[in-house]
């Protein structure tokens, strides 16, 4: 990861530290939750971009990415999970609205909430691998407040584990899958191009042995004996047919350089035909570079949302009077996080 995103991080995580101090005061007379805020915040903090590795946007890239390859298939099923979590915050947060909004006796409120639970224990049971007793005992505990706002401070911890469980998950597929991910593409891009990159690594080499012939000859034109031997030391002149006498006619000499030019101009030819090739492969990195940043970026910003979340969700659970506040701080992480990556 750069080093302008982990400064983001740091900047973003002292945010949210420092508004601990600040939030205690932001709380109603008489505690209630909130809903209002906290729903219209998660939905714009967390429902707009999906994670993704964005295969269909490659230029140069395009033709070597086969999305069934282990690595890739993985990073976009783990990217997809990752995304899915996040749509399910989205989806419990506006059912929660829906249920705070409910006419009547908040029983029935507490009630709907502890339903809420129970269409979720799949997910926390099968991804999040919370013990099956211990998350019916949460949602018994739910539902037994006989207010909304107990009901969430039951649910927290549950919800806490989440968190935790998702930036571990967001961790491993930076440090893991990503990296497998991003390896296996440049090995790819390696390989497809090893016989163009190969020759233009020769041809560098064998322009810069020219242009010392040529020079040398230049010298000998000049009165320094000593640049023919370097020039025959050097074994630059490969036609067996060319022999450097010790002391060259001027015919000679002009068929040596005659020899040296007319390679130049083969170079100079296969380079121009080889050009489209070369910039295919310095492409190719390039977009996969970019794109990995992107991801990386895209995965920091989706960390802070849901620490952010499960704070404001905390904060809600306590009768804070505008628990979105905490999500606005993962919004302001996120328009710094994409600022920088567009540095």
């Amino acid at each position: 990861m750069s080093r302008i995103i982990r400064v983001i991080i740091l900047v973003a995580s002292f945010n949210l530290i420092t508004a601990c101090a600040s939030v205690s005061e932001n709380v109603f007379g008489s505690e209630h939750e909130n809903v209002m805020p906290f729903a219209e915040q998660t939905v714009q903090s967390l429902g707009g971009e999906n994670l993704d590795f964005r295969a269909a946007e490659f230029g140069y890239l395009r033709v070597l990415y086969d999305e069934e390859v282990l690595p890739l298939a993985k990073l976009s099923e783990q990217l997809q999970l990752a995304d899915r979590f996040r749509s399910g915050i989205v989806q419990y947060s506006v059912e929660l609205l829906r249920i705070a909004e409910m006419p009547g006796a908040e029983e029935a409120q507490v009630s709907a909430y502890a339903a809420t639970f129970m269409d979720i224990r799949p997910q926390f049971v099968t991804w999040l691998q919370v013990d099956e007793g211990e998350y019916d005992a949460v949602v018994e505990s739910i539902r037994a407040e006989t207010t909304l706002l107990g009901a969430l401070r039951k649910a927290q911890p549950l919800l806490d584990r989440g968190g935790q469980k998702f930036d571990d998950f967001a961790l491993q597929i930076e440090e893991v899958t990503l990296v497998a991910a991003v390896a296996y593409l440049d090995a790819t891009i390696e390989d497809h191009f090893e016989i163009f990159m190969d020759y233009n690594k020769l041809s560098v080499i064998r322009r810069d042995e020219i242009l010392s012939g040529l020079t040398l000859l230049r010298k000998y034109r000049r009165g320094d004996e000593r640049a023919l031997d370097q020039l025959r030391e050097a074994k630059i002149v490969l036609n067996k047919d060319l022999a450097i006498p010790s002391s060259p006619t001027e015919t000679q000499l002009r068929a040596i350089e005659d020899y040296l030019l007319a390679e130049t101009r083969v170079d100079h030819e296969l380079a121009n035909y080889m050009s489209a090739d070369v910039t295919a492969y310095l492409q190719a990195h390039a977009e996969l570079e970019r794109e990995e940043a992107e991801v990386l970026a895209a995965l920091t910003v989706a960390r802070l949302q849901i620490v952010a979340w499960t704070r404001a969700h905390q904060a809600m659970s306590q009768g804070v009077k505008d628990p979105g506040n905490w999500l606005k701080i993962a919004l302001d992480a996120a328009a710094q996080t994409k600022q920088a990556l567009a540095l």
